[in-house]
């Protein structure tokens, strides 16, 4: 898939449907409970978002950037994930994925990594 956007132009846009989502990789993680909290980064399209897996319905999942933020919530579907529109960002060290569950637990996850770091397993632990 060719991507449709690089940096700045990214902003607030869909991974999926920009074509940033191919060479994306995980540059932070994080699990609440049972959930897999990541820092997702498409090095051809130089942005970022947070992406929230093997999680329950409501659960929010925010990409923060300095001041900037992009969250989405979780629907009440089979997919149990959710990921935020991209923060146009040069590296992935500027960005945070946060999440609030639907019972009220909070969290971040740390700056992300300048190299991918392994992907969850596809089945919760």
């Amino acid at each position: 898939m060719v991507a449709h956007c690089h940096g700045a132009a990214c902003e607030g846009l869909d991974p999926v449907e920009q074509g940033c989502g191919g060479d994306a990789w995980t540059a932070a993680a994080g699990r609440v409970g049972r959930a897999h909290v990541e820092v997702r980064y498409s090095s051809v399209c130089r942005a970022a978002w947070a992406r929230m897996t093997w999680a329950a319905p409501g659960d929010e999942v925010t990409a923060v950037s300095g001041g900037r933020t992009h969250a989405a919530t979780v629907p009440g579907d089979r997919t149990r994930a959710a990921f935020t529109a991209m923060l146009g960002v040069p590296t992935p060290s500027e960005v945070r994925a946060c999440w609030r569950t639907a019972d009220g637990e909070e969290g971040c996850t740390g700056a992300g990594g300048e190299a991918p770091l392994p992907e969850p397993s596809p089945v919760p632990g």
